[in-house]
């Protein structure tokens, strides 16, 4: 298949999408601050009916009937038990997730996170450099790369040392010294599709196309497993 023939089977797809019910996406926040232009990166899209449910509240309830994809923006190690089944309820049930940035440095740790995510910020190990300048790759052909160029420029923080599992399919990469080379993949969790990001710290993430292209991508192809 060629490029363009692949993007615009992607649009396609997300036109049909589009023509449907909205994606129900449930954004999760909470345990580390942000740029209120996070929310931007998934306004103005009619093929996405978004809330916002912060910590601690967020799992509270069955998310299975609510929701298609969790965008994870929150950072926390611990969620009372019965939440945590909630959210690994969800996480089994071959809904959609996408994890954002920091939320990468949760359940520090805990392997079951590592096994969902396919990679783990360590608390003890990895490092962290803000308002970095760097190129980003991308190397794969897949739905959640359409229509990005082959490479840009991110103005971003950036993970060193993270823990990976294996199996990823990897999407997007840098070869910036702070950085891991991995920086957008597809996790080997076989039960839901997972997009794990790793950049997202701050505004000017939030506001540039192409990582608003990224995100919306990600989303409607972590639903389209649903």
């Amino acid at each position: 298949m060629t490029r363009r023939s692949f993007v615009l089977a992607f649009v396609t797809s997300a036109a049909l999408r589009a023509g449907s019910s909205p994606v129900r996406v449930l954004v999760v926040t909470g345990g580390h601050d942000y740029d209120p232009s996070f929310h931007s990166v998934t306004e103005g899209y009619p093929d996405l009916r978004v809330t916002v449910d912060p910590h601690p509240k967020a799992y509270s309830r069955d998310l299975r009937p609510r929701y298609d994809v969790i965008l994870f923006y929150d950072m926390v190690n611990e969620v009372p038990e019965d939440q945590r089944r909630n959210l690994l309820d969800f996480a089994e049930a071959g809904k959609g997730l996408v994890v954002m940035h920091h939320a990468l440095c949760s359940y520090d740790a805990q392997d079951w996170w590592l096994n969902i995510t396919g990679g783990q910020y360590q608390q003890k190990s990895s490092s962290y450099q803000h308002d970095r300048d760097f190129a980003v790759r991308r190397v794969k052909e897949h739905p959640v790369t359409a229509g990005l160029p082959q490479q840009w420029s991110m103005h971003d923080e950036t993970y060193k040392g993270l823990r990976y599992g294996s199996g990823n399919n990897v999407l997007i990469t840098t070869n910036d010294p702070t950085s891991d080379g991995p920086l957008v993949w597809i996790s080997p969790w076989q039960k839901s599709r997972v997009v794990s990001i790793q950049p997202g710290h701050n505004r000017e993430s939030h506001l540039d196309g192409n990582y608003r292209r990224l995100v919306h991508n990600a989303i409607v192809w972590a639903a389209s497993g649903s």
